[in-house]
């Protein structure tokens, strides 16, 4: 098993301390489940483009081009029909094709541990104290990552609270910047090299040890913090429109009651006597 220990640097690229990594980092390597879990989400990430027009789909050919008998002709009942130039195609690739592939999650929650586990067996993980820039520049990104001598591919997994450094490292060709709760196992083994903060560590940690209580999924989290944000979105202005029904139906109150109450056949009387 690999050494856990590992250096973490600040921005400056300077050794800060030395500090143990989470025992999913030490998780025995299994390729065949990791073959299984890539292949599933380059599947899932598939899009069909290729897509034909079944004769059905095609406009036109609803009149009989010539009667059934007495012409000699080979009979056809469409112009549309697959063995006529500009008809229907016959088995043609379709849009809607389905090319998912189901995985179960404690297998992709061991492959991901996994593909983890290959980042510090091959030396190619690198802890960051933070990626507090102050202002988010490309410049101050790219000089880090040539300080930390990270020239080839690298991935750079930050924890939610650490978003905006995301547009640091968005510009850098090489480079794919991304929140843990967000990061693949086609992520890990794609990229050479590892970049990570300690607080995305933490994330990782609470993330796999919510998992293994059956509580939570890896690609849960992040769903839960947008629905989050959103819930807090709606909440904020139905308070404000709240408090202005509530002004109107007050408003309303009072009219109602500075009016005075006429009954309707009263006011019939009092109109037949007029005239």
């Amino acid at each position: 098993m690999a050494d856990k220990k590992v250096k973490v640097f600040n921005i400056e690229g300077v050794e800060v301390e030395e500090i143990k990594l989470p025992d999913f980092f030490d998780t025995d390597i299994k390729e065949d489940v990791l073959h299984t879990v890539v292949k599933s989400q380059m599947a899932n990430a598939r899009h069909s483009i290729a897509n034909t027009k079944t004769r059905g789909k095609i406009s036109g050919g609803g009149k009989k081009p010539w009667r059934q008998k007495g012409t000699g002709r080979a009979r056809a009942g469409s112009s549309r029909s697959p063995l006529w130039r500009g008809g229907g195609i016959t088995f043609g690739p379709s849009s809607e094709r389905n090319f998912s592939q189901k995985v179960n999650k404690k297998v992709a929650r061991a492959a991901l541990a996994m593909a983890y586990s290959v980042k510090l067996i091959d030396s190619n993980i690198t802890v960051l104290e933070n990626v507090d820039f102050g202002t988010p520049k490309t410049k101050i990104a790219a000089a880090l990552l040539k300080k930390l001598n990270l020239t080839k591919t690298t991935l750079v997994a930050i924890a939610s609270e650490e978003e905006i450094s995301r547009l640091a490292f968005r510009n850098i060709p090489s480079v794919n910047c991304e929140k843990t709760s967000s990061v693949s196992v086609v992520d890990l083994l794609k990229y050479k090299n590892l970049l990570i903060t300690k607080d995305a560590i933490k994330s990782l940690e609470q993330i796999f040890k919510k998992v293994s209580q059956g509580e939570i999924s890896p690609r849960e989290t992040d769903k839960q913090e947008k629905i989050v944000k959103a819930e807090k979105a709606i909440e904020e202005p139905k308070e404000v429109k709240k408090d202005k029904l509530d002004t109107v139906k007050a408003e309303k109150t009072e009219e109602e009651v500075k009016k005075p109450v006429v009954k309707k056949n009263t006011a019939k009387k009092a109109e037949k006597a007029s005239k």
